[in-house]
């Protein structure tokens, strides 16, 4: 009786064995043909998965939650990501979400307090703070863009509290904030009579600005200058295809990659504890197929963090080979019963 149930309960296993082994293969298949694209669980995790990672990397904004192209404060307090398709103010010292009150096509922000929004036709300054908006009164290019048209809007640059000026949406534009109301003035090679962008910038040096960053996404060549933590103590930088943190002198601390994607650094935390990146698919042909640009927060590790993921490395590594040892011997004694029956 006890060699019937042993014999059984060894068939039983073999079997599960075989279909484990099976299981694997198909798996392996599907994700070799690119049919595990058609399998939603097995999509979703390739694309929110970072499999090259030295350091920690939390992803923050999985792909299902469509966070589109993430924009980052200057003081790294606050970020407008999308959630659930919808644009939201994410301030992620609190966790507190707030929705973008107006259609939102593009945005760029002005100081870590406001953000410019456009919504053809129109523009918005936001408040992060409460999500208020309020609409910029665009002043009519037909009265400056002439000869002598610069004496048109100078009263206004001149009594002009701030000015924060931007490349992008068509021309370069600065957004004005004087008596209590924001003003937007469109710039181009060919106003107030100049002929030449290098009379435009002369004339740019004449009135107090503050540059902004171009709206919209900044590609990984643009922004693969070192980015230096608030504290001093590291630096951030697209290498090789790696998001990496680094100390000043080079030697990195964390990074982390994915075949086939780049990172998209987005700047440092407000507490120089790790960096906001976005994942993008490399070819213009994928990125139409796989929009989705999880978002991932990569912090270096504590001395004790380093020690223990040292640690969990090596039990994985001894639990595996044990595992592989322990099946190996199973398939032997399997094999010889087999034989001996």
């Amino acid at each position: 009786m006890h060699t019937q149930l042993h014999f059984r309960w060894s068939h039983s296993l073999g079997q599960t064995t075989i279909m484990l082994v099976l299981a694997l293969l198909l798996l392996f298949a599907c994700y070799v043909s690119g049919l595990w694209w058609y399998i939603p669980p097995l999509r979703s995790w390739s694309i929110n998965h970072l499999p090259l990672v030295e350091g920690q990397a939390d992803l923050l904004v999985p792909s299902w939650h469509t966070p589109g192209g993430a924009r980052l404060a200057p003081d790294g307090r606050t970020m407008v990501v999308g959630w659930n398709s919808e644009p939201v103010i994410w301030n992620l010292v609190t966790d507190v979400r707030l929705p973008v009150p107006v259609k939102m096509h593009s945005m760029g922000w002005l100081n870590p307090e406001q953000f410019v929004v456009q919504a053809d036709p129109h523009y918005y300054i936001v408040e992060a703070a409460t999500g208020a908006a309020i609409e910029v009164h665009e002043i009519p290019p037909n009265t400056y863009r002439k000869p002598g048209g610069f004496a048109v809007i100078a009263p206004l640059l001149q009594r002009a509290d701030v000015i924060y000026w931007t490349e992008g949406w068509g021309g370069d534009r600065l957004f004005v904030y004087a008596d209590d109301d924001w003003s937007m003035v469109v710039l181009s090679a060919y106003d107030f009579g100049l002929t030449s962008k290098a009379e435009v910038d002369a004339l740019l040096a004449t009135v107090p600005y503050q540059p902004i960053a171009r709206p919209g996404h900044e590609t990984p060549e643009q922004i693969a200058q070192r980015l230096t933590s608030p504290d001093g103590q590291y630096i951030a930088q697209v290498v090789r295809g790696r998001a990496v943190i680094a100390h000043p002198d080079g030697t990195p601390v964390a990074w982390a990659a994915k075949p086939g994607w780049y990172p998209d650094i987005l700047g440092w935390a407000h507490d120089s504890s790790g960096i906001y990146f976005q994942m993008w698919i490399r070819g213009s042909s994928a990125a139409v197929l796989v929009p989705d640009k999880p978002l991932f927060k990569l912090s270096p590790l504590t001395p004790e963090e380093a020690r223990w993921q040292a640690v969990q490395r090596g039990v994985m590594w001894v639990g595996l080979a044990l595992l592989v040892g322990a099946g190996g011997w199973w398939l032997v004694r399997w094999r010889r019963r087999q034989d001996a029956g």
